[in-house]
């Protein structure tokens, strides 16, 4: 489960948090990770495709707008 939040200043972003998935072009074939889209705005909590993986929470945060902010994920 992703979770952010923009905390102060005028910015949205969009938030993609990294998950698994297994096969490949339809197949069984390997693990393979995959940034998933968690939301775009100033807040957002979404959950991502996980599995039996051992691995660090990764996430993606883009600005989309030209301000800036500051928060935090978890």
């Amino acid at each position: 489960m992703y979770n952010f939040s923009v905390n102060q200043g005028g910015a949205r972003v969009s938030f993609q948090g990294l998950g698994y998935y297994k096969g490949y072009n339809g197949s069984d074939f390997g693990l393979w990770s995959k940034y998933y889209l968690i939301n775009s705005g100033t807040s957002g909590t979404n959950s991502v495709p996980w599995g039996n993986v051992s691995g660090k929470p990764s996430a993606l945060i883009k600005n989309t707008t030209p301000y800036y902010g500051i928060g935090r994920w978890s």
